[in-house]
């Protein structure tokens, strides 16, 4: 969905993910990298988007 929606890291800096095997690697065709749930609660952003 990233890649057809022209979403890459400039646009959405990271995403966050409850499982410890994707932490610490990218999305695969926008390469965004995947943090630990923390990394939101730290940043307090004015902006979240939610993938299903």
């Amino acid at each position: 969905m990233t890649t057809y929606c022209g979403l890459g890291p400039r646009l959405v800096p990271y995403v966050c993910d409850s499982n410890p095997a994707k932490q610490g690697r990218l999305t695969p065709g926008a390469r965004i990298p995947v943090r630990p749930p923390g990394a939101f609660n730290a940043a307090c952003p004015d902006y979240a988007l939610l993938f299903a």
